[in-house]
Parts: structure tokens; C-alpha cells; sequence
């Protein structure tokens, strides 16, 4: 449970103040782009993403070990603002 709280908090912390209108107003350029890196343990993988889909201001990939590796070389590291840790 900590470590859905520490990760909604610093999601939360860095976004913006929602308004109705934030979602359109945010273009997909402008958009934090995360990807989140998950393996080695069971987890609720609907609601863990569902953190993602509801926050407007970025966008993400997700990626399981062992193919994560692959993720973290500079040319496919560069594409992304954000790494989210998730795994064992």
C-alpha cells in the first residue's frame, strides 16, 4: 500500500491542478511520457495502470522483464521523461 500511495504522490505532486477543460487543453506533445517497468512479482495490473490512464498530463508504455532491459539502452531510454520501476 505504501508504494501505491508514494507512487500516486508523485504523480500527483507534479501534475498540474485539474479543471474540466485541463485534459484537451494538454497537447500529446506536450504530455509527460512515462514508461513503466513491471515484473518479477503479482500485482492488480488493472488498477495499477488505471493511475496512468487517469492522469491526462502523460502518456506511457508499459514493459515486463526480462524484456526491459532492451528499454534502457540510450537510443530507446531517450524517448522517455519518466522511468517508473515496478518490478523485483
Amino acid at each position: 500500500m505504501l508504494r501505491w500511495l508514494g507512487l500516486v504522490m508523485v504523480l500527483w505532486m507534479g501534475a498540474p491542478t485539474y479543471s474540466p477543460n485541463a485534459a484537451e487543453a494538454v497537447s500529446s506533445a506536450a504530455k509527460i511520457r512515462v514508461l513503466v517497468v513491471s515484473g518479477g512479482h503479482d500485482f492488480e495490473t488493472n488498477a495499477f495502470y488505471q493511475v496512468f490512464k487517469d492522469n491526462h498530463q502523460i502518456t506511457f508504455e508499459t514493459v515486463t522483464h526480462p524484456k526491459a532491459h532492451d528499454w534502457f539502452k540510450p537510443e530507446a531510454a531517450a524517448k522517455y521523461d519518466v522511468v517508473v520501476l515496478y518490478d523485483m
